[in-house]
This record gives structure tokens, sequence and C-alpha cells, in this order.
């Protein structure tokens, strides 16, 4: 019983040290959050940058184009780091090729396709003005060399725009889809 113990007590240890949550050492956040105010009657083609880690430097440009094809309205996304040290993914490969869902880990593992930028298009079937634009929220990986280190995070697409983002701090340490502190 003893060494069933000791076992599960070191494996609670691991796990707390390889993701990026509060510990006793560092009792705040090592999670940057950020949400932003979505405007869901916004149709109009507009170019829109971000700052993932809170450096005051845009890290992502956002670009969307909107356009009427007969009844549908759609929405052409184009996400673009500003540089070569950051990557985004939306596709995992393992167990089998999938979205990111929410509290998927984000990390090293070799399951991501990292990719240098994105381009999506979402189409309203049907559409009227003044219907209410739904879209399905997708979330992204993201992947930042700096330094020669290198940092987790995730963004939320809805809307047709980032609707939310959460940075790990801590190098090379993983992050959960949507997780916030």
């Amino acid at each position: 019983m003893k060494s069933f113990t000791l076992n599960l007590l070191v494996f609670a240890s691991i796990f707390t040290l390889t993701n990026c949550e509060k510990n006793e050492e560092s009792p705040q956040s090592q999670i940057l959050y950020q949400e932003f105010e979505i405007d869901v009657s916004n149709f109009n083609n507009e170019i829109l940058t971000y700052d993932i880690n809170g450096d005051k430097v845009d890290d992502i440009q956002l670009t969307k184009e909107f356009d009427m094809n007969e009844l549908d309205l759609e929405c052409l996304i184009s996400i673009t780091p500003s540089t070569d040290n950051i990557k985004l993914a939306y596709i995992k490969t393992s167990p089998e090729i999938d979205f990111i869902y929410f509290n998927d880990i984000i990390d090293k593992s070799d399951i991501f396709e990292w990719q240098n930028q994105m381009e999506t298009k979402w189409i309203l079937k049907n559409y009227t003005d003044g219907d209410e634009f739904y879209s399905s929220e997708v979330y992204f990986g993201l992947k930042i060399e700096q330094n020669k280190q290198i940092y987790y995070g995730w963004f939320q697409l809805s809307h047709c725009v980032i609707k939310n983002m959460g940075f790990c701090l801590i190098p090379d340490k993983s992050i959960k889809a949507g997780q916030k502190k």
C-alpha cells in the first residue's frame, strides 16, 4: 500500500510541474488570459491585430472578408503571425485527424500540424439581412519561440474574430485549450 501511495504522489507531482497552472512556489496564475468584445452584427471586411503575450507588440493579424453569394453569407478568414517564430495549429493528428477542442492539451507533442498561416471559410446558408450570424467556436493552438524557448497558448475563433485567448508564461509547459488560469 505504501508503494502505491508513493507512486501516486510522484505522478501527481509530475503532473503539477508539467502543466501551466498555479503552484505553491508561485501562487499567481501563470497564464495570460484575454477576452475580446465581439460585435455579432459586424459584417465589415477588416484587418484586426492581436497581442498574444502581453508585450504590447501585435503578434497575429486576422483578415476577414465577407461575401454574399446568392442566399449564403461567406466569411473568409486569414490568420497570419507577424513573425516566423509564431506557429498556429487547428488540427491534431492523433489518435485520428480532428480539430482542437476545449480542454485538449497543447504542448510539444508531434500530434499538431503547426503552420505559418491559416485560412478558413465559414458559410451561413440561406442568410437574409437581419438574421443573427451564428458561427461555430473553434480553438487554435499557438506555439511561440522566444529567446530560444517555446511557449504554448490557444485562441478561440467566434463570429469570424478572436473571442478570447490564453498564453502560458512558463516555457515548455502545456496548456489546455480554453484554460484561463
